[in-house]
């Protein structure tokens, strides 16, 4: 015969199951006794025989509130990664539709100032109204030539760094 306090023991333990017990899941305990000895057995799959009792409980015990801290911690910080590498890849983005205006910008300079460069002003038109066009002077010519090198040198500049930029990424 099995003694009284590993009855008891199996009892308490079963009723604790029982007790801490939160889902609607349907958890299976199957209780039976052991042929070859008496002894009362608890478990959660069936024994080999079919000499069980089933008792349907409800839903696993809560999760440990420790561990359900460090589970939420993982995932903001998982959410958290994903937000941060969106946020690169979108200026990455930004960053190179940047130095592409940049580059733009810098070849239309060039292609003025090869203009300015190569025509006197009295063979450039300066467009003042959208009726009224007259000739560049030579002043002015090199007036806009000086500014044209002077943003040339600021645009172009840029462009470079941000290719360089990129071509290290």
């Amino acid at each position: 015969m099995t003694p009284l306090p590993t009855v008891r023991t199996a009892l308490s333990v079963l009723l604790m199951l029982m007790a801490t017990t939160a889902s609607a899941e349907h958890v299976y305990i199957y209780r039976w006794v052991d042929p070859a000895d008496g002894d009362v057995h608890y478990a959660e799959r069936p024994p080999p025989h079919d000499a069980y009792d089933l008792i349907a409980t409800e839903g696993p015990p809560p999760p440990d509130a420790a561990a359900e801290q460090r589970r939420r911690a993982i995932e903001a910080q998982a959410e958290q990664g994903l937000i941060d590498e969106r946020r690169q890849r979108a200026q990455r983005r930004q960053q190179a539709a940047e130095a592409a205006a940049r580059r733009d910008e810098c070849e239309r300079l060039r292609e003025w100032q090869a203009k300015l460069e190569s025509r006197p002003g009295s063979r450039l038109l300066v467009i003042e109204s959208e009726d009224a066009a007259r000739r560049m002077t030579e002043g002015e010519r090199q007036e806009r030539l000086a500014e044209t090198r002077e943003r040339i040198g600021a645009v172009c500049q840029d462009a470079a760094r941000g290719r360089r930029a990129q071509e290290q990424e």
